[in-house]
This record gives structure tokens, C-alpha cells and sequence, in this order.
């Protein structure tokens, strides 16, 4: 299993905020945020583990591969702009929540063609849903 940890502050919404470069033309990185930057993380360190034989040969050898992206929403904090009381909860946070509380600990299976042609699932959980947080 491979593993990309990342948060957010306020809201599950924020995740799929576009990524600018840190440049003077904040040209866009990430068009679908941080569940795009995860994927192709994800994607990239399993591409350089499968060009490895031995690893490859490993990796192969089990009967479940999984990439997972676990996520963590924060409330705002005093470094934020937005106090924590004024968060507007979107709508889809409702169905995030109920996908995360209802996958429990296995997390969302979600398509990724880049990750399962190599073999692997890729699944997203949050954080504040696991077993014991």
C-alpha cells in the first residue's frame, strides 16, 4: 500500500481547489487540487517502484495493492482568515462524510485508470473517520 497524507483548512471543498505555482504568473499545477496532486503522486512513486524488478516482483506477489489518499479537514485556526464559528458546510460534505463513516476503515474506492492499469486500487479516506481518532 502506498499512502499521500494531505489536509485542508474549513472545508472537504477546498481539496479541489486548483494549485497555482509559487511564480509570478500563478499558472495553474493542479486544475482538480489536491485530489488530482494526490493521484498523480500516487501514480508516480508506483511507476518508479514497478521500474524496479525486485520491487516489482514484490509488489506483484500480493492478492490486494492499494494506493490510498488520506485526508484530514482542520478548522481554521488564528493564522486563517475565516474564524472557525463562520465555516460554511457545503452540501457534498454531507455525502463525503457519509462515503468516509460508511467505508470505515477501507476508505472510498474511487476510479483512477493511471493507478489500475498498473495494478493497484486507489481509495480515499478522511482522517477523522478512522478507528480510534
Amino acid at each position: 500500500m502506498l499512502v499521500e497524507i494531505t489536509s485542508a483548512f474549513g472545508s472537504k471543498e477546498n481539496l479541489s481547489k486548483p494549485i497555482l505555482r509559487h511564480n509570478e504568473a500563478r499558472s495553474v499545477l493542479f486544475k482538480g487540487g489536491k485530489y488530482e496532486k494526490c493521484e498523480e503522486q500516487l501514480w508516480q512513486s508506483l511507476s518508479d517502484l514497478k521500474g524496479v524488478p525486485s520491487i516489482a516482483h514484490k509488489l506483484d506477489s500480493y492478492a490486494r495493492k492499494i494506493c490510498l489518499m488520506a485526508y484530514e479537514v482542520r478548522a481554521y485556526n488564528e493564522k486563517q482568515t475565516e474564524p472557525k464559528e463562520t465555516i460554511i458546510r457545503r452540501p457534498f460534505d454531507r455525502y463525503l462524510k457519509a462515503e468516509s463513516s460508511s467505508t470505515s476503515d477501507d476508505g472510498a474506492i474511487v476510479p483512477c485508470p493511471k493507478i489500475e492499469a498498473l495494478g493497484f486500487e486507489y481509495r480515499r479516506i478522511e482522517h477523522s473517520y478512522r478507528v480510534g481518532l
